[in-house]
């Protein structure tokens, strides 16, 4: 299997840490715990499986 670099910055790491650790943690506290707004997590989160999904499926 290739590693892939997905170019993921600082917010989208500590997001994925975030829901390593609590998968069903809400998106408005790990926003909170980041400075930033429950509307960029979504998208962040949102970006990040169209991204993933669109390796898995050219895998």
């Amino acid at each position: 299997m290739a590693l892939i670099d997905y170019n993921l910055d600082d917010i989208e790491i500590n997001i994925i840490k975030a829901l390593q650790i609590d998968a069903r943690r809400p998106y408005k506290s790990i926003a909170k715990d980041l400075g930033v707004s429950e509307g960029i997590i979504d998208n962040r989160v949102n970006r990040l499986l169209k991204k993933i999904s669109l390796t898995w499926k050219s895998a």
